[in-house]
């Protein structure tokens, strides 16, 4: 089997319920956080239904967050389409922006394939003293 059809083979089998991050600092030791943990964590948090103009504004602005993370995304129209808009999309919020979409990609594809206007969202905020020092360990980017 080659890479591209080993790679297609994960993708088949891959669950969204075993999704993690994982980070390794120099010094700091590895880190990892699961989808469970994130859920878990924002479980009292009301989701939102959230302007999805905000998350795909054409003038880039600093809050600005495309589907995938860039302009170019490349989605999988299968999952796009088994996509389950009642499940809130994760939003990271550091700095006082919306970084990036943590989880739900592929449900922001479908609401804008269907032309919804808005979108179920819950914030994961870096910031807030509540949140798990290993969340802002691995989703910050920047050495800490």
């Amino acid at each position: 089997m080659n890479w591209q059809e080993e790679l297609e083979k994960k993708r088949r089998e891959w669950n969204w319920q075993n999704t993690v991050w994982e980070r390794s600092i120099a010094g700091r030791g590895e880190w990892k956080v699961t989808i469970h943990e994130v859920i878990e964590h924002l479980s009292m948090q009301e989701a939102v239904d959230y302007d999805i103009a905000k998350l795909m504004a054409p003038n880039h602005r600093k809050e600005s967050i495309l589907p995938g993370g860039c302009p170019d995304w490349n989605y999988d129209p299968e999952r796009v389409a088994n996509a389950d808009l009642e499940c809130p999309i994760i939003i990271m919020v550091y700095a006082g922006h919306n970084q990036y979409i943590l989880d739900g990609n592929h449900r922001l594809q479908k609401a804008i394939n269907k032309g919804k206007e808005s979108i179920k969202a819950k914030f994961l905020t870096l910031d807030d003293p509540k949140t798990p020092e290993a969340f802002s360990i691995v989703f910050r980017g920047d050495e800490i």
